[in-house]
Order: C-alpha cells, then sequence, then structure tokens
C-alpha cells in the first residue's frame, strides 16, 4: 500500500512479480521471432542452393572478386590470384556432393575467379608507357575549333610536335581512345547504288552500317588528308598508331570500311611498314 507517496514492500513485491512476468514474457516473444527468423533463412538459402539457381550467385561472387580486385591497395601477383583461383575450384568440384560446403566454396571460387580474371586482364595489357610518368612534355600545335557549352567549352587542339623524355629511346605508341571519325555527323543520300529504304532515309541520309560506312570514311579520309599524311609520317618515322574503335565510327569493325580506310592511307604515302604500325583495335 502507499500512503502519503511511499510504497509499502508488499507493493513493491507485487511490481517486481509483474516485471520479471513482462521480462520472461519478452524473452519468450524475442525467442520465437529468433526461431521464426531462422526459419525464414534457412529456407531462402535452402531455395537459392537448389538446382539451376546457383549459378547467378556465381555470378554476383564473380563481380565482387574484381570489385576487391579495384580496392586493392597495390597490384597483385598474377602467380598468387590464379593459384587461389585454381586451388577454390578444385576444392568446390571435390565438394560437390556435399550439401552445405558446396555452395560456400563455390561462391569463394567464383570470388576467387573474378579477382584473378581482373589480374590477369590487366596484366594482359600492361604496357611500360602505363608504368612511367612523364615529368615534363612540351607540346605545340593550335586550336582547331572551339565549342562552347553552357558549362565549359570544348576545344579541339592540332598537335604539331611534342618533346619529352623516351623510355630508353624506344618508339612512341599513340593511343586514340575511340571516336578519331564521327560517322554520325556524315550525311549520305540515297543514290542508285545505295538507295534509301524508308522516309528517315530519304530525309536525314543513309542509316549507319556497313554499305554507308564506306562512302562515309571515304568523305572523311577526302576531307581530313592532312591528318592522314600526319599519321603516315608519325608511323614512318617507326613509331605506333592504335586506333580504338568508338560509338562513333564503330563501323570500323567491318573489314569493308578499314579497307577502304587502308586505301586512303596508303595514298598518303603509307608503305607496308608504316600501314603495320597503324592498327584499328576493338574496345574489347
Amino acid at each position: 500500500m502507499a500512503w502519503g507517496g511511499e510504497t509499502g514492500p508488499r507493493a513493491r513485491a507485487v511490481a517486481g512479480a509483474i516485471a520479471a512476468a513482462g521480462r520472461r514474457a519478452a524473452t519468450s516473444d524475442l525467442a520465437h521471432r529468433a526461431d521464426r527468423l531462422r526459419e525464414i533463412l534457412a529456407a531462402w538459402a535452402i531455395a537459392e542452393v537448389a538446382p539451376g539457381r546457383l549459378l547467378p550467385w556465381l555470378a554476383v561472387a564473380f563481380g565482387f572478386g574484381a570489385v576487391l580486385y579495384l580496392d586493392a591497395d597495390t597490384e597483385p601477383r598474377l602467380w598468387a590470384a590464379a593459384g587461389a583461383a585454381a586451388v577454390t575450384i578444385v576444392l568446390a568440384f571435390t565438394a560437390r556432393q556435399r550439401p552445405i560446403a558446396f555452395p560456400l566454396i563455390a561462391g569463394v571460387a567464383g570470388i576467387a575467379a573474378g579477382f584473378a580474371v581482373s589480374t590477369a586482364q590487366t596484366a594482359r595489357i600492361a604496357h611500360p608507357v602505363l608504368r612511367a610518368p612523364v615529368g615534363s612534355a612540351a607540346v605545340t600545335g593550335y586550336v582547331e575549333r572551339r565549342e562552347g557549352r553552357e558549362r565549359t567549352d570544348r576545344i579541339t587542339v592540332h598537335v604539331t610536335s611534342l618533346k619529352a623524355r623516351r623510355i630508353d629511346g624506344r618508339p612512341w605508341r599513340l593511343v586514340i581512345a575511340g571516336d578519331l571519325f564521327d560517322f554520325m555527323s556524315v550525311v549520305v543520300p540515297g543514290s542508285p547504288a545505295l538507295p534509301a529504304r524508308s522516309a528517315d532515309e530519304r530525309r536525314f541520309g543513309l542509316a549507319r552500317g556497313v554499305k554507308a560506312g564506306v562512302p562515309r570514311i571515304r568523305a572523311i579520309c577526302e576531307n581530313h588528308q592532312p591528318l592522314l599524311a600526319e599519321m603516315v609520317k608519325f608511323a614512318a618515322a617507326g613509331h605506333s598508331i592504335d586506333i580504338v574503335v568508338g560509338n562513333h565510327d564503330v563501323e570500323l569493325l567491318e573489314k569493308e570500311v578499314v579497307a577502304e580506310f587502308e586505301r586512303h592511307l596508303q595514298a598518303a604515302g603509307a608503305d607496308d611498314r608504316a600501314m603495320s604500325r597503324i592498327r584499328v583495335v576493338p574496345w574489347f
């Protein structure tokens, strides 16, 4: 009983009993919820490792391995990454009859495979230029075109000379990382040889493709002969040029278009040695 704001022993005992019962009920309810959560997670896990459901998770594990490679502080050794992938793949194969161990080891093997493939890809495209910084270089030329934009301007620079220290006197390797040519801006009207097949083609010119790509690269080369002459001069001096195909000049993936481009290079004075140093390469 409480009197004048004071609590008696019996009231405290009753309150303690009620609180203890509440704690027991809460504990029992929490345990029930935990058991239910474990059952749900177990059901999900069994469903995901069922036949036909495990393969997508291997792709996720492979991508996670690639992310781990990108997050590495230093470049890993290829032999170590490949060895780890091979070991985990062998372990996954030996554990294929174990319902619990196999999905776990297969996931680890997927991560190791993604890490190893990323390491191998970096080793495949390695080049001395990528590892040797240029302290200073003198570039001369002029601004060929300037495009005003809302936030910043875009300029096209015509480089006439580049003076920098070369590694052991070795030749330069110029990599043009996509979109050297803008096929999208070249309009090819329909003709008896290449008729327009739709109202849009009759109005805007032929759609992109192999057949229209040949006259497009021809028009580009005929209007940029000084550029071809400089490329031939660069290659004749012993240097190499890699033209990476981009989305604006994806037609260069077709041999007919490349053959037309090479014909114009030869017309610009390229001999067999210079032609061998000018390559068109895909992005991947």
